[in-house]
């Protein structure tokens, strides 16, 4: 009986040494001391947002952090990333900004560039809203846009932004006396706050994915 005991132990400690500990993500960046940042946005490395083929959604994700491109600009430092327009802007509606991170969103200031590098727009605080998962902003590339860079914004970071993510699921129930709602399920209060580091998100829509065989 006891070696049969034993040997039930053997298994059972082989998978007590198997147990891994998830470790936390590093807190969110709220400070920028790195003084080797770019003068401006170098064209030469960017992120291409051109499917490989037409598709009605295209998503681009880039994390960004201290160990990122970083650019100078009017506010401060930070990091930052280009992302090269498709050479077809037809019908294409671009959504860009920071993705609702666990703890943190990457507080994100939207230039378009045209193909000299000149700002052909910009976004005020208005422009702003939480779409879905992605804190952003979102518009229509124009004649002459080529490039959409994503830079820190300074004035932002360390900002909370508080929000209810909701689980719920309501039935209407039907009764004698008219309908009345059933809600089940949980909500959980989130907080972020805007930080130097997260993920950049891009996605185009494309209302026509029709292949041109001229291109």
């Amino acid at each position: 009986m006891r070696a049969l005991l034993l040997a039930g132990l053997v298994p059972a400690l082989g998978l007590a040494g198997c147990a891994t500990t998830v470790e936390p993500p590093p807190p969110p960046l709220l400070a920028w001391d790195r003084a080797d940042c770019d003068a401006s946005p170098d064209l030469g490395r960017t992120v291409s947002l051109t499917p490989k083929k037409e598709t009605a959604v295209h998503v681009v994700s880039t994390p960004l952090g201290y160990g990122s491109p970083c650019l100078s600009q009017e506010g401060g430092a930070g990091p930052y990333v280009v992302y090269a327009l498709p050479t077809d802007l037809d019908d294409k509606t671009l959504i860009v900004g920071g993705l609702l991170g666990y703890d943190r969103i990457f507080s994100p200031r939207v230039r378009v560039l045209d193909a000299e590098g000149r700002e052909t727009r910009g976004f005020v605080d208005s422009d702003w809203f939480s779409r879905g998962p992605v804190y952003s902003v979102q518009f229509r590339p124009r004649p002459g846009d080529a490039f959409v860079v994503v830079s820190a914004d300074p004035s932002r970071v360390g900002r909370t932004e508080s929000a209810i993510n909701v689980g719920t699921n309501t039935t209407v129930i039907y009764t004698g006396y008219g309908a009345s709602n059933w809600t089940t399920g949980q909500e959980r209060h989130a907080t972020r706050v805007f930080a130097y580091d997260g993920e950049v998100r891009v996605t185009i829509n494309d209302t026509d994915t029709e292949e041109d065989p001229d291109r």
